[in-house]
C-alpha cells in the first residue's frame, strides 16, 4: 500500500522594497541585492514606487489586469504603491496602525492586496480576480 501527502503552504507572494529602492520578494533578500519579481500577466502597470494620482487611476489600471476592487482603508492620493501581495481565495495584511485584516470566502478568486504611500499615509485597495481561477 503506497500513500501520497501532499502539504500546500500557502501560496502568498509578497513584494516589498529596501529602503534603496531594489526590489525584494517577501521582503527577506539582503539588502542592496536585486531579485527577479513574477509579473502581473495583464497589461497592469502596477509595480513598486509606481504612482498613481487618484483611487480611480488605480482601479482603472487593475480593471484592464482583471481585477475589481473589493474594499479599501484610506484616502491619501497621490500615492506610491509600497508593497503588493498576491494570494488565492483569502488575504491577509496588517495596516499601518496595528490592526489586523482579512478577507475571505474568495473561493476560486484571486486576491491582491496594493498599500500605497502618501506623505507617510497608507492607503490599501483590496481587489479580486474578475473571474474564478
Amino acid at each position: 500500500m503506497f500513500v501520497i501527502a501532499y502539504f500546500d503552504f500557502g501560496s502568498v507572494q509578497r513584494i516589498t522594497s529596501d529602503p534603496v529602492g531594489h526590489v525584494l520578494p517577501g521582503g527577506s533578500a539582503e539588502p542592496g541585492l536585486k531579485s527577479d519579481v513574477v509579473a502581473e500577466t495583464a497589461k497592469s502597470h502596477l509595480a513598486l514606487a509606481e504612482r498613481y494620482l487618484s483611487l480611480d487611476d488605480l482601479i482603472a489600471d487593475q480593471r484592464a489586469a482583471g481585477y475589481l476592487k473589493i474594499g479599501s482603508f484610506g484616502d491619501h492620493w497621490p500615492g506610491r504603491v509600497e508593497e503588493i501581495s498576491v494570494d488565492n481565495d483569502s488575504i491577509s495584511f496588517l495596516r499601518q496602525d496595528g490592526t489586523r485584516h482579512k478577507y475571505k470566502g474568495f473561493d476560486g478568486y484571486r486576491l491582491k492586496m496594493v498599500r500605497l504611500s502618501a506623505a507617510g499615509k497608507e492607503t490599501i485597495v483590496i481587489f479580486r480576480s474578475t473571474g474564478k481561477r
